[in-house]
């Protein structure tokens, strides 16, 4: 099984399952030194999640274990094919006990900016942060993030 360190809609089980049949949630973590944000333009309008390098900063997230199989699926959802899309590499997260996890992660080749992701996108993760009970003021964090209606 391999680990995947989910960080925007993936935060979502149903999401995930409904993705990736084999996903089983492990733990939550975070990713010292980056900052969510989103720098990709989507094809649905408004713009999707990223990490980016924040000294100050951290982001919160879910631990799946998934089969390689299911993380090829995933690739295929975040493009990793194309030049613009995402490539995924292995990062070293931390659970609230500071253990340390090797878990895949995907992060935005070419970043285009900083923009506003859509709300729908934006109500995904929130629930998905929610229901993963994430610390609570990095859901407040969250819930600052200004959307667009697009």
């Amino acid at each position: 099984m391999e680990l995947y360190f989910a960080y925007g809609s993936n935060l979502l089980y149903e999401q995930m399952r409904e993705r990736c049949s084999s996903a089983s949630f492990g733990t939550l973590a975070y990713y010292p030194n980056f900052k969510l944000d989103f720098t990709r333009k989507s094809t649905k309008g408004g713009w999707v999640a990223d990490m980016v390098f924040d000294p100050n900063n951290r982001v919160w997230g879910a631990v799946y274990a998934l089969t390689m199989s299911d993380m090829l699926v995933l690739d295929q959802r975040e493009v990793v094919h194309l030049t613009d899309g995402y490539l995924r590499q292995k990062i070293v997260v931390f659970n609230s006990y500071g253990e340390e996890h090797i878990a895949w992660a995907y992060f935005v080749k070419i970043k285009k900016g900083s923009g506003q992701p859509r709300l729908l996108y934006m109500n995904k993760i929130l629930k998905g942060a929610r229901q993963q009970k994430l610390p609570v003021d990095y859901i407040d964090f969250l819930e600052s993030i200004k959307t667009t209606e697009v």
